[in-house]
């Protein structure tokens, strides 16, 4: 019930604001939507239409849901047209965090920083960091020796701290502990691998579509929770007013896009 409240609401303010602007979600607009969808999913296309298929069963996304949840995306991205900007920077930014260079790591956390400190030292006296990290991280990469994905110095799903720490050092280098959102870690850098990637000419117009997307969807998601936020929706049915709020505040944590 809360989940169907939650569209209901979504899908007539959407439909509201974009009439009070004089704007039209056209069946192209409706295509181009789902088309990115399934491009977002795989590269390739029959798998890609698998995922769709099971992603729409998990969901629950059925001839009508899926629709309108596609017209809902296009009508909220038509909004914010006009507000995007896309900058050279920005694309620049976006060439290196996929071909440029790369960070191998390992890390252990510990939840004090006297831990932290204390494993640091056993580190720069000899000891296996792959070891240490196996038997005292709390970290889920203690399963890999602490070894982390690559990462780039740019890559905001990291902490800045971490990106800081490791574009400072040199291949083989303990660091001192660093403080974490929670806990400490300590860290050592692996290996530096240097971008290898094509030219940014080549890739620019791809890159700036990438980025163009990435700058509407979090403004999707701003315009979505100011009108959620402003919005005044009276629910009588107590179970239902519960779902409801429920699917509010995660719509205005999350987003719709």
């Amino acid at each position: 019930g809360g989940q169907a409240m939650a569209e209901l609401v979504v899908g007539q303010l959407v439909e509201r604001r974009l009439a009070d602007r004089g704007l039209t979600v056209t069946q192209a607009m409706i295509d181009a939507e789902r088309d990115a969808f399934v491009a977002s999913l795989s590269d390739d296309p029959n798998e890609a239409q698998r995922l769709v298929q099971e992603l729409r069963l998990r969901r629950g996304l059925g001839p009508n849901r899926f629709p309108q949840t596609l017209e809902r995306n296009a009508g909220l991205r038509l909004l914010v047209q006009d507000q995007v900007r896309v900058t050279d920077q920005a694309v620049r930014e976006a060439y290196e965090l996929r071909y440029g260079r790369r960070f191998e790591a390992r890390i252990i956390t510990a939840d004090s920083l006297a831990q932290a400190g204390e494993l640091a030292r056993r580190a720069r006296a000899g000891e296996s960091f792959t070891e240490l990290a196996t038997g005292h991280s709390t970290d889920i990469s203690r399963a890999q020796g602490g070894l982390m994905p690559l990462i780039s110095p740019l890559d905001p799903t990291f902490p800045q701290s971490v990106r800081t720490i490791l574009s400072r050092m040199t291949p083989g280098q303990v660091s001192d502990p660093v403080s974490l959102e929670r806990g400490f870690a300590v860290l050592k850098l692996e290996r530096i691998l240097e971008g290898s990637g094509p030219p940014l000419a080549d890739v620019s117009n791809q890159l700036h579509a990438t980025v163009r997307r990435e700058v509407e969807q979090l403004l999707m998601q701003q315009l979505l929770r100011t009108m959620l936020r402003q919005a005044e929706v009276i629910v009588m049915d107590a179970a239902l007013r519960e779902r409801w709020e429920y699917q509010r505040e995660l719509l205005l944590g999350g987003g719709e896009g």
